[in-house]
């Protein structure tokens, strides 16, 4: 009898490994075939939605304000290492924006308190606008999920949108409007 239990214990555990493996791959190939949920933000030639933000010194500003404008809004967080890294980049765009026809806003997703914080460390000449995701909704609404990032819109149409990254093709695009329409400020072809 002991052979027999053991013999029918070795069945049931070799049956129970075998369909743990079928589920898992089940998975494996279901979660393969699921689309990308990670959203991306606003896309090329739709209309930018309308919102409400305040600036750091409590000034109400909505997206009317930028109606028939060139405006580059860079999305950034308190703490975010690589917002932190592009603000150089970014700077120099704000400054150069006047001769590029265009403004630089930076959306932050924070309270005034970590957003003065990280400014004192890392300074930005440029308007910036307080989000914060807790009781603003324009990240939501702009398909804001990562950051550092940008929208381009000109007028009040999406020209361009994405992550900010060096090696992207389209933040190149973008550092590069900043180079058209200009009067005499220097080239940030290497920004």
């Amino acid at each position: 009898m002991t052979n027999a239990v053991l013999i029918a214990v070795i069945v049931v555990l070799s049956l129970v490994v075998v369909l743990n493996f079928a589920l898992t791959l089940a998975m494996v190939r279901r979660m393969g075939a699921r689309p990308n949920n990670v959203a991306e933000p606003l896309k090329k030639g739709i209309r930018a939605p309308d919102f409400k933000a305040h600036t750091l010194s409590g000034s109400e500003v909505s997206g009317t304000d930028f109606v028939g404008r060139r405006t580059l809004f860079l999305f950034a967080k308190p703490g975010c290492q690589p917002c932190i890294d592009a603000i150089p980049t970014w700077e120099q765009l704000i400054k150069h924006a006047p001769a590029a026809h265009s403004e630089v806003v930076v959306v932050m997703d924070g309270v005034r308190e970590d957003v003065e914080s990280m400014l004192e460390e890392h300074p930005l000449s440029g308007l910036v606008l307080l989000a914060p995701s807790g009781t603003n909704s324009m990240f939501l609404d702009w398909n804001i999920f990562a950051t550092p990032t940008f929208v381009q819109i000109e007028g009040e149409v999406v020209k361009s949108s994405g992550v900010v990254m060096p090696t992207s093709g389209a933040w190149q695009d973008v550092v590069r409007w900043f180079d058209s329409d200009r009067d005499t400020a220097p080239s940030l072809a290497r920004a």
